[in-house]
């Protein structure tokens, strides 16, 4: 089942062999816990809202993307506040590229081109998001 990514006006598609990676490390129980100064535990916890990273990676050799299709995510990355509909597993979400740790997305050519035209591949070693 393929993978898109879409802000209602475009739209690019990563291939089913792309991976989420961090699927199961996420916890969406937050949980706070201190002493009161009677020596009592308090532990309060409360259900995440929202969050979830997710990291989909491919390798060199799978989940390819043209050129284009990573210019168009660089540009997407580019701009503050962009929200995009991750269709993952046939399921939509409602993310954003994750910029808190640097750039969110990782892609290298395939092979080197001085200047790549719009449908060389691309491997794309790490595309990150979180969900909103």
């Amino acid at each position: 089942m393929p993978i898109t990514l879409s802000d209602n006006t475009a739209t690019v598609t990563l291939r089913d062999d792309t991976q989420w990676v961090d699927e199961f490390a996420w916890q969406p129980v937050l949980q706070a816990a201190a002493y009161t100064v009677a020596g009592a535990l308090v532990v309060e916890e409360a259900q995440m809202q929202a969050g979830r990273p997710i990291t989909l990676s491919g390798a060199d050799d799978r989940a390819w993307v043209r050129y284009a299709d990573v210019q168009q995510l660089q540009a997407w990355a580019s701009t503050p506040g962009k929200l995009l509909t991750l269709t993952l597993r046939g399921q939509p979400r409602q993310v954003r590229f994750d910029l808190r740790a640097g750039s969110p997305i990782a892609a290298q050519p395939v092979a080197y081109f001085d200047t790549p035209a719009a449908d060389d591949w691309f491997a794309v070693s790490a595309l990150k998001f979180f969900e909103v």
